[in-house]
């Protein structure tokens, strides 16, 4: 197992938004490509085998499965401490170099301390060298560094870190359970839009990004893009999970009595059925079952019209917001988002630039079309098993630990 360290998105990222990301990874990232993996700065000092729970020196000759302890024993790489939280980390380059130093491992499992901007970059590094790895599809865990720590919290690793020994962490990254989950690949097609929705020309190229938690349009969208310009204009400050929430308070007061009608907007088709909008200002499609830091945006109630959600159905769950007060509501667990639709495949018309966010990273998207649809294989991720999260709950500083759907890890 190696560690993916993430500090924060302005530091260890690479800078812009998610399509830029991808665009700059497809070009480290070509066929003789692999090859100059071997030429990126590896920064290892050292190499330990966690072994029926004892740490000894990482023998000379290489792990295979013929190992007797094989597969208890977890290989780990450490670089150095994270030196804020005092966690174990790898290679300074990020998850390409790490990659690369497991390439002919059989089996290993990945630990991503961060947010989940940080795990959808190493899922996405993931997606593109997977073929050339012998383990194509290692699983994902979690140590939760970011504000919200959605998928972290649905996988039962909390809602964010706090101090609990790295040697508990990776004997809860060995012991835990290995399960699916969808990806979504969103497809940005930015139109000159008529008022009757026909297309009148072309704006920009087309984008293509990758969804693993949730896409919001909307007001839910346009609180992200403030607290992301806050953020770059005084980084230093974006320190904390309080202060980060703080900011995010903040700005939903500013947008308290803001109107937009978004159905007058939007056109909406899920499994090529056209879906009527009610009177909303967000509109959020969602792969996990927690939202804005723990929230249960779909909610527990049993309806009819729609099957229980899960991170592996192959389904989204399309969600409206009337405003911020009703964020509010949902985020303080006194109602649920006005549940609209499920499917897997998403069409939308718009008709106005509108922001947008995937993951937590937002921008202004011009009118045009915009399509989901399912991203290929599911990908592995590792959920805490619940002895390892009843012994470390205690220390919890969020007094929303879990998602309530994520009792169960979403299944």
């Amino acid at each position: 197992m190696f560690a993916v360290p993430g500090g924060g998105r302005n530091q260890l990222q690479p800078a812009g938004g998610l399509h830029e990301q991808q665009a700059r990874l497809k070009e480290q990232i070509k066929d003789s490509d692999f090859a100059a993996f071997s030429q990126l700065p590896c920064q290892m000092n050292q190499t330990r085998v966690l072994c029926g729970g004892e740490q000894e020196p990482a023998k000379s000759k290489p792990m295979t499965e013929d190992c007797p302890c094989w597969p208890k024993v977890t290989l780990v790489t450490i670089s150095h401490f994270y030196p804020s939280q005092g966690l174990l980390t790898s290679p300074n380059g990020g998850p390409l170099a790490g990659l690369h130093t497991f390439r002919e491992v059989p089996r290993f499992r990945v630990l991503v301390c961060g947010g989940d901007g940080t795990v959808g970059w190493v899922l996405g590094v993931l997606e593109a060298v997977r073929h050339k790895l012998v383990c194509r599809e290692p699983p994902i865990g979690i140590v939760p560094l970011g504000t919200g720590n959605d998928l972290a919290r649905i996988l039962r690793w909390g809602p964010g870190y706090s101090g609990e020994d790295p040697h508990h962490i990776l004997v809860s990254v060995d012991e835990a359970d290995e399960v699916l989950m969808d990806r979504w690949t969103i497809l940005l097609d930015a139109q000159d839009m008529s008022e009757d929705g026909k297309d009148n020309g072309f704006l920009e190229p087309p984008k293509i990004v990758q969804m693993n938690n949730y896409f919001g349009l909307g007001i839910d969208a346009e609180l992200s893009l403030d607290f992301h310009l806050a953020r770059e204009d005084e980084p230093d400050k974006f320190t904390s999970r309080f202060h980060n929430k703080g900011v995010y308070l903040k700005v939903g007061l500013q947008k308290i009595s803001y109107t937009r009608s978004l159905h007058k907007e939007l056109q909406l088709q899920v499994d090529t059925q056209n879906i009527p909008l009610p009177n909303i200002e967000g509109l959020i499609f969602l792969n996990i079952p927690s939202w804005g830091s723990g929230a249960d945006l779909w909610g527990s109630e049993v309806d009819g019209r729609f099957g229980k959600p899960s991170i592996d159905d192959g389904l989204l769950e399309v969600v409206g917001v009337t405003g911020v007060v009703h964020m509010g509501q949902v985020q303080s667990g006194l109602r649920s988002g006005i549940r609209i639709a499920q499917g897997n495949y998403i069409r939308l018309t718009v008709s106005k630039p509108i922001p947008v966010q995937v993951d937590g990273e937002p921008w202004i998207q011009p009118p045009g079309h915009i399509i989901i649809s399912a991203a290929g294989p599911k990908v592995r991720m590792l959920r805490k098993s619940k002895q390892k999260q009843k012994k470390s709950s205690g220390g919890a500083k969020d007094g929303r630990s879990e998602s309530p759907s994520s009792r169960d890890g979403g299944h």
